[in-house]
């Protein structure tokens, strides 16, 4: 099989875990192969229903692809829900605040793990933060504080943010803020 091949048969979201390793393992050192196999591992967190029997091959796979260094590889393993927790832990040290911003967007990351990006230096983390579902109304009590009128805005627009931080968002200095907020409570 040429690289061509291989790129084309990675665009298929039905393609077994088994034959993803496989292509890593022989095109492991082909950049474009293996941006292609981020690509496919995000297209099936969102699109693919995994079999019971598939979830722990998936999850075996995400901890194996730890030890790549491709940001697109490590944005694919932030992303995808299967990911177990020690590994985004892990991750969300990462020097780069895209990979930690895309943590911050994982449903399933643990409070534990939310709460530490909650506190980052880096604006784009704590945004992300503000718009996941799963974060702990804690934190979306302290972002709704922020300086920052998207962090603000994101809370509002999160629809588990509860009554009362949008009833303060409503008083916002922001329009739009206010108007997020007004949205949501209604």
């Amino acid at each position: 099989m040429n690289n061509q091949d291989i790129l084309e048969e990675l665009d298929n979201i039905e393609l077994p875990i088994e034959k993803l390793e496989s292509i890593l393992f022989k095109f492991q050192n082909n950049i474009d192969v293996v941006n292609a196999i981020a690509s496919n591992i995000i297209k099936k967190d969102i699109m693919y229903d995994y079999q019971k029997s598939e979830i722990q091959l998936l999850k075996n796979f995400l901890v194996k692809l730890t030890y790549i260094d491709n940001v697109n590889i490590q944005i694919a393993i932030a992303k995808n829900s299967y990911t177990p927790n020690y590994i985004l832990k892990k991750l969300s040290k990462n020097s780069l605040d895209l990979i930690r911003a895309t943590i911050s967007t994982n449903k399933n990351a643990s409070s534990y793990i939310l709460n530490k990006l909650s506190k980052d230096k880096a604006q784009i983390v704590r945004d992300a933060l503000a718009g996941n579902s799963a974060t702990p109304m804690k934190i979306l009590d302290k972002l709704s504080k922020s300086r920052d009128k998207m962090t603000r805005m994101r809370v509002a627009e999160n629809p588990s943010t509860s009554k009362n931080i949008l009833k303060k968002l409503i008083n916002d200095t922001d329009g739009d803020v206010v108007n997020a907020s007004i949205k949501m409570f209604n």
